[in-house]
């Protein structure tokens, strides 16, 4: 992300920062949909769960 992308902008080839620049976005298998961010985030919260409680054991 950020490192200059050809892309070809009206037939002129332009230099954009991938997924910093409108005109050379981020492609949907670089970013998480809402099911996949569903998924993560409960995986996420069990493993914070699980350290929390290993934590609190004296």
């Amino acid at each position: 992300m950020g490192q200059p992308t050809a892309v070809s902008v009206g037939g002129t080839k332009l230099m954009p920062p991938y997924g910093r620049d409108v005109r050379n976005p981020l492609r949907d298998a670089d970013v998480l949909d809402i099911d996949e961010l569903s998924r993560t985030t409960s995986v996420l919260n069990s493993y914070n769960t699980e350290l929390d409680r290993l934590a609190s054991i004296e």
